[in-house]
């Protein structure tokens, strides 16, 4: 799931944190990241029983090797 798809299912940012069980600073995280983690993905799956999906080419298209 993307940035854009959160946002447009929940409507604000605000209800996207408080609604998926995470602080109300996480979104600014996803969007200053550009990509919301995998493992944030499953957790918003899961608070919207599936509404929206996690997808692993919306987080690995970002992972970046550091070596």
């Amino acid at each position: 799931m993307t940035n854009e798809e959160v946002l447009a299912h929940f409507g604000t940012w605000y209800r996207a944190a408080l609604n998926s069980g995470f602080s109300v600073n996480a979104p600014t995280n996803w969007k200053r990241l550009g990509y919301i983690p995998t493992l944030s993905q499953l957790k918003i799956e899961k608070a919207t029983e599936g509404q929206l999906i996690y997808r692993e080419e919306d987080a690995r298209l970002h992972n970046v090797d550091m070596q």
